[in-house]
Parts: C-alpha cells; structure tokens; sequence
C-alpha cells in the first residue's frame, strides 16, 4: 500500500519534536554529572561523554533526515517512499546508545548480586542480540533504500528486536528490584536509600518498556503507516536520560543518609550494600575523613592531667590617695 504524507510526516516530525526536547534534557543532565562529579573514574566520564555524543549524533542525523523529506523534498510524493540515509543511522546510533545503558545497568546487577553471572550473563546476551537485530534492520535500510520491500522482508527482524528491547527491559528491572529488596531486608540503616532506589529502578524500567512496547505495537498493527518511527526517534534517548539520571541521582540519595551513616557509593558505577566480608553495611573505607578518624581514635594516648594554681597578692599604698584602685598581680 503506497504511503500517503500525512503517514510519513506527521509521525516524523511530531517523534522528532519530543526527541529533541529529550536531548536537551540529556544535554542538561550531562552539564550536571560533570560538575557535580567531577572525581568520578576516567572509565565512567568516556561512558557519559560516548553517549552523549551518540545522542547529538542522533538528533543531527533525524532533523537531516526532516530536512530531506519536509523541507527539500516537501510536495514530492515520489520521495515519500525513499529511505533517507539519516533513518539507519539513528537507527544505529539508537542500538549503541540502548546496549551501553543495558551494559551499565547489568554491571549494577552483577555487583548487587555478589557477582553472580548466571544472573548477569543472559541479560547481557540478550541485550546483544538486540542490538544485532537493530543493526540488521539499518543495513536493510541503507541497501534496499525504499520502505514497501523492507516492510515485506524485514518486519519480522525489527519484531524480534523491539521484543528483546522489551525483555531486557523487564529483566533488568526484576532483577533490580529483587537484588534492592533483598538488600533492604540486611539493612537496618539505609532503608529509606533503598526504598528511593527500588522506586527509581521501577519508574525508570517502566518508562523505556513502556515506550518500547507502545513503538512494538504501532509497528505490528500499523505498520504501513509508519507511526512507529514516531516513537522509535524518542527511544534512544530516553535510554540516554535513563542513565544520566540513575548517576545523578546518586548526589540526592547521598543527602538522605542519615547522620553517621556511610552510603555504600565507593564505585561510581554500583549501588551494591554492604561488603563481602560480612561487616557492617557501612563501610569506613567509603569516606577518607572516617578512616583517619578512625585511626586517630586508635592510636590516641590518654591525656595528663595538668593542674593549674594561681596566686594572687593584693599590695595596698599607704601614701596613695583614699580613692585610688589596689593594684593585682597574678
């Protein structure tokens, strides 16, 4: 069935809108992580700054591809079916972006869980295989350069992908979700940090499985309509965001700990409680301050005991005037 403008359009434009709005957030929370963690390891500060850019990436190759089709080509039906260099490369730049977020998140899990990774290795390959299936369906774009064959070739290689989207989605949220929760029952003292965590975990696993399950949709029931692209420009970043805000966050749950409480944030990367060794949740070796302190009160030596005695003598002026003062002397 021939695409109309309205179907090729409106769907792009109206993605490309809202996914522009998401990369200045993405901008604005990228500003924030390096000024308000600027100690963090060398590792950690390529990962944000590799993702930024891909997202930059992203949003200069979808707006080139509204210029091709809303602008250059505007009123020339003849284009409508053609497939813009620009669509598979934000297609690709989307898959790079979505597998370092799923990368990072396993990462936590694999630290929550005491490096488990029969829990860890799945989620990863599955992650993989996403990606694997988005980069098939760019490099269908780029050779077969028309939507009507890849739709009738490859819509079965974008279902397989979106569906893995959305299982690691899932994945990645339960196992968080259990990991915290079993956290929370072995701490008496960061329970309000972990019930934060557990919250944030669900509401940002929610969101991208969200968008992902809608943008599934679109594309099975509506595939010639071309809604989903829609809602597949706004995806990448919002895994973007995802992570940014999972580090930011770290600075809020920081102020909720409470006095003499240590959050267990040593590695930048983990949210991991307690230690392997079977101490105490909070952990001494987290905070430089503590651990001299902790050594001071070691190695001090109980003080002497100093007395101080004072005399004093009062010499009166026989010749002196009635009204003059008596010296002191101490």
């Amino acid at each position: 069935m021939p695409l109309s403008p309205e179907k090729v359009y409106g769907p792009l434009v109206l993605g490309s809108l809202f996914a522009s709005f998401l990369s200045g957030l993405m901008t604005l929370q990228a500003i924030i992580y390096f000024r308000l963690f600027s100690q963090d390891t060398k590792s950690l500060k390529t990962v944000v700054i590799i993702v930024w850019v891909l997202d930059l990436l992203h949003t200069a190759f979808m707006w080139e591809g509204m210029w091709f089709y809303v602008v250059k080509n505007f009123g020339d039906e003849s284009k409508i079916e053609v497939i813009n260099y620009c669509l598979p490369g934000a297609g690709i730049a989307t898959a790079i972006v979505t597998v370092i977020t799923h990368c990072f998140y396993v990462h936590r899990i694999f630290l929550l869980s005491n490096r488990r990774y029969w829990i860890a290795v799945p989620i990863l390959v599955v992650a993989f295989a996403r990606m694997c299936g988005a980069f098939v369906v760019s490099a269908a774009m780029l050779r077969i350069t028309t939507f009507a064959p890849l739709l009738l070739h490859f819509s079965w290689v974008a279902t397989v992908s979106l569906d893995l989207s959305c299982a690691v989605d899932i994945l990645i949220t339960l196992s968080m979700f259990v990991l915290l929760r079993m956290g929370r029952d072995k701490s008496l003292t960061l329970n309000h940090v972990i019930d934060r965590l557990v919250l944030y975990t669900f509401e940002t696993g929610t969101l991208t499985g969200c968008a992902t399950v809608v943008a599934m949709i679109c594309w099975v029931v509506v595939p010639n309509k071309l809604v989903f692209l829609g809602l597949y420009f706004p995806i990448g970043k919002l895994y973007a965001n995802s992570l940014l805000g999972s580090l930011n966050a770290r600075y809020y749950l920081r102020n909720l700990k409470k006095p003499g409480v240590s959050l267990p944030f040593a590695s930048s990367m983990s949210f991991a409680i307690g230690s392997n060794d079977g101490n105490d949740t909070t952990r001494t070796r987290d905070c430089p301050l503590k651990q001299v302190i902790s050594r001071l009160s070691r190695n001090a030596q109980p003080l002497e005991e100093v007395e101080v005695s004072v005399q004093r003598e009062v010499h009166y002026d026989s010749q002196a005037s009635s009204n003059s003062s008596p010296k002191s002397e101490v």
